[in-house]
């Protein structure tokens, strides 16, 4: 598992779902009190492409 901030607010969280692929959640944080999270997308995407 691993989280890239994107810009503020915003991150992608990856899974290891399989030798090949990930599962790659992007969310934004609208508020922190009280906590306000919104699902932007959930997407495959080739172990290869992994930024680090």
């Amino acid at each position: 598992m691993g989280i890239l901030k994107q810009k503020d607010g915003k991150f992608k969280v990856y899974y290891e779902n399989s030798e090949e692929y990930d599962i790659v959640v992007v969310i934004s944080i609208k508020s922190v009190e009280p906590l306000s999270i919104n699902l932007i997308t959930i997407y495959p995407q080739n172990r290869k492409r992994r930024e680090k």
